[in-house]
């Protein structure tokens, strides 16, 4: 192993730590002062994320097994999925919970669709959109992490699967 490589892995090593003990603080921050409980369990695991990242990519810099890089990979997304889905949830508890959201965005103006689909789809009322919005989070998540790592083929069926998910949720 070269100078530059240990030095890397050392300087990476380091950091992590830096960025795994402000996550620990700002979460023990929150858990001390528990004044909104529906919002900041929230927060806590979306804090969560940098000591999740973060470890799992210093092991996989660290690693020397291809499977074990695997694992890292597919705990990161797992957790990554996770933390969209609680962002998701935090915007809504911010926004006054479900119904309150959807009231608000149904009285604002129709969205138009981002060009060129705006040539051909009328403008969309938000408010009606929430609910789907949230499952086509939580499908997007389980979409990509059904694909092979690395393997990338036009006659593989999940390709057009996932394409499929993705333009259905845009339309």
């Amino acid at each position: 192993m070269n100078y530059s490589a240990v030095w890397a892995k050392t300087l990476s090593g380091l950091l992590t730590v830096v960025a795994c003990t402000l996550s620990f603080h700002e979460s023990a921050m929150h858990l001390k002062h528990f004044r909104r409980p529906e919002m900041q369990v929230r927060i806590v695991r979306i804090l969560g994320m940098v000591p999740v990242y973060s470890i799992t990519s210093w092991l996989s810099l660290v690693s020397t097994t291809n499977e074990f890089r695997l694992t890292l990979d597919l705990i990161r997304d797992l957790y990554e999925a996770f933390v969209i889905y609680n962002f998701i949830s935090l915007l809504i508890r911010m926004g006054g919970g479900w119904r309150r959201t959807i009231f608000y965005l149904e009285d604002q103006p129709r969205a138009p669709h981002f060009f060129p689909l705006r040539l051909c789809l009328p403008p969309v009322q938000l408010g009606m959109r929430l609910r789907s919005f949230n499952w086509t989070v939580l499908t997007f998540g389980k979409r990509t992490h059904s694909n092979q790592l690395g393997r990338f083929s036009f006659s593989r069926s999940d390709i057009y699967d996932t394409a499929g998910g993705s333009c259905a949720a845009i339309c």
